[in-house]
């Protein structure tokens, strides 16, 4: 991938889109891949806002049985085997845990119906084509089987525990990276670190955006016939631009925190049951509490979600220390064996989703739990440009192929819609540990350390050789950065000179997940950024610059 401001500039497009989170980026390759051409900008990086910061959680929509909501269980399911099947080095199963306790909603009577019930459900569903991908059956466990995956965990009236498979993102960041290529490889031109300033207008119709590159200051115009604003929190920023006061705000914002502990992780995900007086409606099962979740994740254990009613320019966001000591105090409460200590934090993913609209800041967070595509011809009298706000990272594809429908209705042309199916980039794999044991033999392969390997193959499937080859040319790029960690510098050289990395925290931090090794040692971070500065040729004056830029974002990250 190369970035070419100009080449967005040369020509109309079908379509614009503005924001580089999940959502644009599965927009950008789902209409670049039904012919349209498609130009796309983001103010920061690729998925360095809210993208950024999740669970690393594929649902399958269990939650929604609760409302007898089988439409969106339907649509959950469908998206989760979607993902496990067109990008199988990157997604994977992960069997999740909720307790079983006396004769209500959450006894094992009714959580075993339940479990039949998503099961019924699954079965309408194409499944993943590779074994090695496809879900397990929910099944139940007794209360010695729930301690033996967590010991420490509240027993009070529990009688076991309801078990059903979920899916897991390996990287989340190499998974938006996928669609991202996925939708160059389409004919998509795309651009980061180039926020959109105005939207261009002919009258009452915009006919394009003007950007500004952040890395020259230059203006850029670029045309389109419509364009498609994906901004998430910046959404209401946005459609504030039209030149017209909006009729109110698209969505308030909720602040979601997750937190990264270095502690030996589960071997399942686990429910916890919250304290009282937090009701999550999004829960699987409701009774006067909610759940939060200790995830297995790269031999570490994520925490989460805490959401809390939150307000203000989302260039202010910002988490905490009390917002990090609260989720602990919370996780502590609902887990007591585990006694985590926030010294076991390396971490925090904190981002803005939208609440429901109607609720005021002091009040309990209710998530939107559907997608809002806005056509501003209707709010505000203004053409050509739409406004899609969604919340899941599970459905995003799918989300996007339904604004790009609405598109493709409005153009009168485009072809139908095949991302469901067809293989990401790096993701054409049927079988994915035949696939491995061919991989190893690869030349390329020999002269990096194994589990180096395996982690450069998780991260670009079948494009590893573009990576590993690199190794062979230069053997030093085969070394680790940090011996603990698998990232080596082929990686980093790598994300500068193809994955439009432009600074140094774009490849620590969304090409690499050189991040979780926290904390990263100043000897580092100087390898990282000769290995990145060499690529983009910066002098001595631009490397300080970016290591202190680097060391900024890192310690957002760890909150040090």
């Amino acid at each position: 991938m190369k970035r070419d401001l100009a080449a967005l500039a040369d020509r109309e497009h079908d379509l614009a889109i503005v924001g580089g989170g999940i959502h644009g980026v599965c927009a950008a390759y789902e209409a670049a891949s039904r012919g349209l051409s498609v130009a796309l900008v983001e103010r920061g990086d690729f998925g360095s806002g809210t993208s950024f910061q999740s669970l690393r959680v594929i649902h399958g929509g269990i939650r929604y049985l609760q409302h007898g909501d089988l439409r969106r269980t339907i649509e959950s399911l469908r998206e989760q085997h979607a993902l496990l099947r067109i990008a199988p080095h990157l997604v994977e199963p992960l069997p999740t845990a909720l307790p079983t306790r006396g004769a209500g909603l959450r006894s094992r009577p009714v959580l075993a119906a339940g479990l039949f019930a998503f099961e019924a459900l699954r079965a309408l569903v194409p499944g993943p084509r590779d074994p090695a991908r496809r879900p397990a059956r929910s099944r139940l466990v007794s209360r010695d089987g729930l301690l033996a995956f967590a010991p420490g965990q509240r027993t009070d009236g529990v009688t076991g525990a309801a078990i059903w498979t979920d899916a897991q993102a390996w990287s989340s960041e190499r998974l938006l990276l996928a669609f991202l290529r996925s939708a160059v490889d389409a004919g998509a031109l795309v651009a980061n670190h180039a926020p959109v300033e105005a939207y261009l207008r002919a009258g009452d119709r915009v006919v394009g955006v003007r950007a500004r590159d952040a890395e020259t200051g230059d203006a850029v115009e670029i045309r389109a016939r419509w364009v498609l604003n994906c901004a998430g929190p910046w959404t209401d920023a946005l459609a504030a631009a039209l030149g017209r006061p909006a009729p109110e705000q698209i969505f308030p914002l909720s602040k979601a925190l997750n937190l990264v502990v270095r502690r030996t992780p589960p071997p399942v995900a686990l429910a916890l049951e919250g304290p009282a007086g937090f009701v999550d409606r999004d829960a699987v099962l409701r009774a006067g509490s909610r759940l939060l979740f200790a995830v297995p994740w790269r031999g570490l254990t994520l925490l989460g979600t805490k959401h809390v009613p939150w307000s203000g320019d989302p260039d202010a966001f910002a988490i905490g220390e009390d917002d990090v000591a609260g989720l602990l105090a919370d996780v502590n409460r609902a887990w007591p064996g585990a006694a985590l200590r926030r010294d076991e934090v390396i971490g925090v993913f904190g981002g803005m989703l939208p609440r429901r609209r109607g609720t005021r800041a002091d009040e309990e967070v209710q998530l939107e739990k559907a997608e809002t595509l806005v056509d501003h011809r209707t709010t505000d009298g203004i053409d050509g440009v739409l406004s899609l706000v969604a919340v899941k990272w599970t459905t995003a594809r799918g989300v996007a192929q339904a604004a790009i429908d609405a598109i493709v209705r409005r153009l009168g042309r485009g072809g139908p819609s095949r991302t469901r199916e067809r293989p990401l980039a790096g993701g054409e794999i049927d079988d994915y540990a035949s696939w491995i044991e061919r991989s190893r033999a690869v030349p390329a392969v020999s002269q990096v350390p194994a589990t180096s390997r395996l982690h450069v193959m998780r991260g670009h499937g079948t494009r590893f050789e573009a990576v590993l080859g690199l190794a062979q040319h230069d053997v030093a790029l085969g070394d680790r950065l940090v011996p603990a960690w698998p990232t080596i510098g082929a990686e980093l050289v790598h994300a500068a000179r193809h994955e439009m990395a432009l600074h140094l925290d774009d490849a620590l931090l969304r090409r690499t997940d050189l991040y979780l090794a926290s904390p990263l040692p100043r000897g580092a971070l100087e390898r990282a950024a000769t290995l990145v500065g060499d690529e983009l040729g910066w002098n001595d004056a631009r490397r300080e610059a970016e290591l202190a830029r680097a060391g900024k974002a890192l310690r957002r990250f760890t909150r040090a």
